[in-house]
């Protein structure tokens, strides 16, 4: 938002001070995690569409992207060299790129694989009822309903793009075309940042209607439904169920606090 802000500003000061906000917020993104360095670079595609459209300046443009560009590819670069000597003194885990450029997987079928979990992700987050529903291959009826679902989606997506460029917008293939790549299923927790596009990429789909805001709505309320229940029908009792456990944590811990190595437990504990 201050990006976007900061491309809109029509007085000098107004557009530094939303650039050097807008620095430094994604200087801490990127230290999170090296994919927040994509945002630059969607700030860059911003810059060049807002500048063929005649809507910013040359100026302008040229100093958005040398305030932006080189500290945040400053910031990714720094994060990548710390993890390479990190690991290379600890070999503890791996890192990232090692991860990112050592995969066992033959690159055809990590795409596809990756592509496939990025769909299900944006289906499971926008489809109500459908967060625990699993698409663990392409010609699996799960995976077949969030294609349905990402083809419109993909549509009001473009639809956005052409009628006002935005770095939030320009990002989210950058970011789901790197997490293909990544191909690793962690549920829909990469694709959560993303939800806000995606809910504005819906938007842009329904625009045309007339009824499109009582739709983004009943949307949401059944979101929040179908929240609600697997959480006082699932979530509420498990927890219950492992706080009736915490005294014999507590005599566990008691009676290892002075034993080094590894102890047994009983399998009967709930997860």
């Amino acid at each position: 938002l201050i990006l976007d802000r900061a491309l809109d500003c029509v007085t000098t000061r107004g557009r530094l001070c939303n650039l050097i906000a807008g620095a430094t917020l994604l200087i801490l993104l990127t230290l999170i995690r090296e994919a927040g360095v994509l945002f630059a670079v969607a700030l860059g595609l911003t810059v060049i569409l807002r500048v063929r459209r005649g809507t910013l300046s040359t100026a302008a443009a040229v100093a958005a992207l040398s305030i932006i560009l080189l500290p945040a590819a400053a910031t990714a670069l720094a994060f990548v060299v710390y993890t390479q000597r990190t690991f290379a003194t600890t070999h503890v885990f791996g890192t990232h790129l090692s991860a990112f450029f050592n995969s066992h997987v033959p690159f055809t079928r990590r795409l596809a694989d990756g592509l496939r979990l990025q769909i299900c992700g944006v289906g499971r987050l926008i489809v109500p009822g459908m967060f625990k529903a699993y698409g663990h291959a392409w010609l699996d009826i799960n995976t077949l309903v969030y294609s349905v679902v990402g083809i419109p989606l993909s549509l009001g997506w473009y639809r956005w793009v052409r009628h006002r460029p935005d770095p939030y917008a320009l990002v989210v293939p950058l970011y789901l075309l790197l997490y293909a790549f990544w191909d690793f299923d962690a549920d829909t927790r990469y694709i959560l940042p993303m939800l806000p596009a995606v809910v504005v990429a819906l938007w842009y789909l329904v625009e045309p209607y007339k009824h499109r805001l009582t739709l983004i709505a009943t949307l949401a309320a059944m979101h929040l439904a179908v929240a609600l229940t697997y959480w006082a029908g699932i979530e509420l009792p498990r927890a219950y169920a492992c706080n009736r456990e915490r005294p014999v944590i507590a005599q566990l811990v008691r009676a290892a606090a002075d034993r080094p190595g590894r102890l047994g437990a009983t399998a009967d504990v709930p997860e």
